[in-house]
């Protein structure tokens, strides 16, 4: 028979890691698996509301990706730009931008989520068609990020950006007839 309990403190932490540890060989379908089950559930619940796990930071993601397949600065390039640009980003002197974060998720599959921190954040500019928009994120803490693009992959950009940032964003289309500069 079950005898699950909320668990409130540490105390209550460590009796369950206990509990879990006596569970752990329970033969699938059983009430033991199910008690391993539910435990599982309020230890995870209890560690992320006492100890939660911050962001991971992007540039130690990039490493550990470059180490888990043998890759070099150079092998780096085509995602994030020039070996200075590389050296730069990996020496944290320059930060991701969205098109490195962009092309590191597709050709390397480092989550995007590991990439988009507010360390990982740096104004980039691109050439623009006349009629774009930009993408501006208007928060103290988390610095600049700017995204030029058409007006279709800029709403896409803005999506995707308003799911990792927790700020407000700003987003202003330019019309053709503009000076030429993208407020």
């Amino acid at each position: 028979m079950m005898n699950i309990q909320p668990i409130h403190t540490d105390a209550d932490l460590e009796r369950a890691f206990a509990r879990m540890e006596q569970l752990w060989t329970a033969e699938e379908g059983s009430e033991e698996a199910d008690e391993l089950e539910v435990l599982s559930i309020l230890i995870e619940k209890y560690e992320d509301e006492h100890y939660p796990i911050g962001p991971s930071d992007p540039i130690e993601a990039i490493k550990f990706r470059m180490e888990q397949l043998g890759l070099t600065n150079q092998d780096l390039e085509p995602y994030i730009g020039s070996s200075g640009r590389v050296s730069e980003v990996l020496n944290r002197k320059r930060g991701l931008s969205l098109n490195m974060i962009r092309r590191l998720h597709h050709g390397l599959r480092i989550p995007y989520e590991s990439l988009m921190s507010d360390a990982a954040a740096e104004p980039e500019r691109s050439n623009c068609p006349s009629t774009g928009s930009r993408i501006r994120q208007q928060a103290g803490s988390h610095g600049n990020l700017n995204y030029e693009a058409p007006v279709g992959d800029a709403r896409a950009a803005l999506r995707l950006a308003a799911n990792y940032f927790p700020c407000r964003w700003q987003f202003a289309c330019k019309q053709a007839s503009h000076s030429g500069s993208v407020a």
